[in-house]
């Protein structure tokens, strides 16, 4: 049975190298990839590699994930094969969307607001909206990035540092937080796995301060 030993896998699949290594491999494939895998494992029994191919693979989070990898087989003193080494890098190929995951991209890439997630460490795994007014921030700038390292703030009892920490141990927030002269409207909640597990944080950040001066000189 194929194992995984990676530590690359928090950054393309989701999960710390604690949690990958020693996992099934097959957990990480969509049930129509299994033969493929299999196909690659009689292979390797017969002495033979399938060297490189495009498969799908399952983040942490669920989604699904156009991987490339290159094997190497690993041989004993008799040139036997005894195990594969398999390098995986994501892919930029894409699936046609369905009509309702189209329409349900572009009104997100389109709202007037900043929405994220994060994974368990505060790296912000994905950014969506147009940007909140006044802000260069568009889909994608903030992947890799921490959420102190956004903020420019290290102290984790900081309020949206704090709120974020409090997500991930299943509390919701709302609150606001004023940065760079603006008032932003946030709100959290804790990110789950379909299997209900916490893997990070959800937010929508919506910019305020117009409706704030305005209520000032009522």
């Amino acid at each position: 049975m194929a194992r995984l030993n990676c530590g690359a896998g928090e950054r393309l699949y989701g999960y710390t190298a604690a949690e990958v290594t020693g996992v099934a491999l097959i957990s990480l494939l969509p049930i129509y990839e299994r033969p493929s895998l299999q196909a690659v494992l009689e292979a390797a029994r017969e002495g033979k590699m399938i060297d490189c191919e495009t498969i799908e693979r399952l983040h942490k989070m669920g989604s699904k994930l156009s991987v490339g990898v290159r094997r190497q087989a690993m041989r004993d003193g008799p040139g036997i094969i005894t195990g594969i080494l398999e390098i995986g890098r994501a892919t930029r190929q894409k699936t046609q969307d369905t009509p309702s995951e189209t329409q349900l991209r572009l009104l997100v890439e389109q709202m007037p607001v900043l929405l994220w997630t994060t994974d368990q460490s505060l790296r912000i795994t994905s950014n969506w909206g147009s940007g909140l007014q006044h802000s260069d921030v568009h889909a994608g700038d903030l992947v890799g990035r921490t959420v102190s390292e956004y903020l420019k703030c290290r102290d984790t009892n900081a309020g949206p540092i704090a709120h974020h920490y409090a997500a991930l141990r299943g509390e919701s927030a709302h609150f606001e937080y004023k940065r760079q002269g603006r008032i932003l409207d946030i709100h959290l909640d804790p990110l789950r796995a379909p299997s209900g597990e916490t893997i990070g944080c959800i937010g929508v950040g919506l910019d305020i301060t117009v409706r704030k001066q305005s209520e000032e000189l009522e």
